[in-house]
Order: structure tokens, then C-alpha cells, then sequence
């Protein structure tokens, strides 16, 4: 894969996860996101072809994972500051 391409897709994910964080951001109930969240753990979903994926693969998935875990964190503290 050229760098480009490479580029070009990590552009796409940043434009996806700009989108996550405002539908975060403007949830109702940004606690029930974090209850129901997508487990760290690697699971059926996670398997490509019945295998596990590249070790990269997966850690960016716990990048992404971890990077909503904070959005939804800092959406929790927002929504608590401004009920006060």
C-alpha cells in the first residue's frame, strides 16, 4: 500500500472518529455508552477469515477504543457540570 493510500484512509478514520465524538457529545445519556461500549477483548467480530488479525490491527482498534473511552469520559464530566 502506498503512503497516499495510507494517508488517504487515515484520513477517512479521523473524518469517522470526528463523527463518533459528536454523536458522543450530544447522546442523551453518555453513561449508557460507556456500559455499553465495545469490550477491549478480542471477540468474533474482531476475527478476519476465522483469524486473528495483525498485531498492528489490533492495536489500533484499543487505539480508537481508548480515544471514545475518553470522549465519552469527558461527555459524562460535561454533562455532570453543567446540571450543577
Amino acid at each position: 500500500m502506498t503512503d497516499q493510500k495510507l494517508e488517504f484512509i487515515d484520513g477517512q478514520l479521523k473524518a469517522l472518529f470526528n463523527i463518533v465524538v459528536q454523536l458522543i457529545n450530544t447522546h442523551p445519556d453518555p453513561a449508557a455508552l460507556k456500559s455499553d461500549s465495545v469490550e477491549e477483548e478480542v471477540d468474533e467480530a474482531t476475527l478476519v477469515d476465522g483469524q486473528l488479525p495483525a498485531e498492528a490491527f489490533l492495536d489500533g482498534m484499543n487505539d480508537i477504543n481508548q480515544k471514545l473511552m475518553l470522549a465519552i469520559e469527558a461527555a459524562i464530566a460535561r454533562r455532570g457540570a453543567g446540571s450543577k
